[in-house]
């Protein structure tokens, strides 16, 4: 008896169909997202190349003491603004590379007034464009930096970073790219004092000054407690120095003959210090500084130093500073 062969005409069954049409949309779609990104990426780079190329022409022809014009050739997926369209000097020298859809793709800009380099911001919430993140959202995206405490003033760029120690809080602050805050002068510290983001601590008794039974009275540096209240504070880059560390009568001396005796973790030189108290003959190891919600200074000791004990100076956070001009 002759085994019957299965032909190979027989063609395929509906299940085979249904797998090989689910594996082909498979691929399109792979195919599809790989492709819009190739073509984000490509229309990004020519709005760049776009502003290059007139940030040249500007700057050639005004070195060249010609009409301070450009050619306004607007890349695929954007249109150029510039006050008035080709002139260089319109719009205050601003002239930006704008995307039809700026939920897609990044907005370039190139100031000829000041000569500067190309920029980019983006509005999208996707990993694309990286490159384009503003310097808030690079700092945030750290876990240690709090969310949405960022600030900028001048050249300077503030954000709240955890430390429960000061040497932590310096640490997180140079892993940003900075260090922890130089207070220059008292208007510095009076906008610090009223824009820093001032977080409650999560146990009430941590990262304040008031006393440990929340009685009424007075705060170290002369305030009220009404109630129980507590004055929040953050570690600021003021240290004393190494070879006066522990000594406990140093502040008994005036405000020039203290600033001798400190320094700031960037370098910088003591010209202000907006001490709430002395201490003379209190506070040994009281080497670290922080600032509070009340706008002063107050040198307190190391957490982790074995004679640490007093819970109502245990602080969390610290302030971060970062010249933006140079990040």
């Amino acid at each position: 008896m002759k085994k019957k062969m299965k032909s190979s005409s027989e063609g395929f069954s509906l299940i085979e169909l249904i797998v090989v049409l689910i594996i082909t949309a498979i691929l399109a779609q792979i195919g599809f997202v790989a492709f819009n990104k190739y073509l984000r990426r490509t229309r990004a780079f020519a709005a760049k190349t776009a502003l290059l190329n007139i940030k040249k022409e500007c700057e050639s022809n005004s070195d060249l003491k010609s009409s301070e014009e450009f050619t306004a050739l607007a890349p695929a997926g954007y249109s150029l603004y510039s006050g008035t369209l080709g002139d260089c000097n319109g719009n205050s020298g601003l002239i930006l590379a704008r995307p039809n859809n700026p939920n897609r793709l990044p907005e370039y800009s190139y100031n000829f007034a000041e000569r500067g380099s190309i920029q980019c911001s983006r509005n999208s919430s996707d990993n694309f464009f990286k490159e384009c993140l503003t310097l808030k959202d690079k700092l945030e995206s750290n876990k240690f930096v709090v969310q949405d405490s960022y600030l900028e003033r001048g050249c300077s760029a503030y954000a709240v970073v955890e430390g429960r120690t000061w040497d932590l809080a310096q640490s997180n602050a140079q892993k940003i790219g900075g260090n922890l805050v130089t207070v220059n002068n008292k208007e510095e510290n009076n906008w610090l004092t009223s824009n820093v983001k001032w977080l409650k601590p999560p146990n009430p008794n941590f990262g304040a000054y008031g006393w440990n039974d929340g009685s009424s009275g007075y705060y170290p540096n002369g305030f009220k407690n009404d109630g129980g209240g507590k004055i929040i504070s953050y570690w600021i880059g003021l240290k004393e120095k190494d070879e006066v560390k522990g000594l406990s009568n140093q502040y008994s001396a005036s405000e020039e003959e203290q600033r001798k005796n400190v320094e700031w973790a960037d370098g910088s030189p003591v010209e202000y210090m907006n001490q709430g108290r002395t201490d003379a003959g209190n506070g040994v190891n009281e080497d670290y500084f922080v600032l509070n919600n009340r706008g002063y200074f107050n040198d307190i000791e190391d957490p982790l130093n074995p004679t640490y004990s007093s819970d109502w100076q245990q602080v969390q956070y610290g302030i971060a500073e970062i010249d933006k001009c140079k990040a």
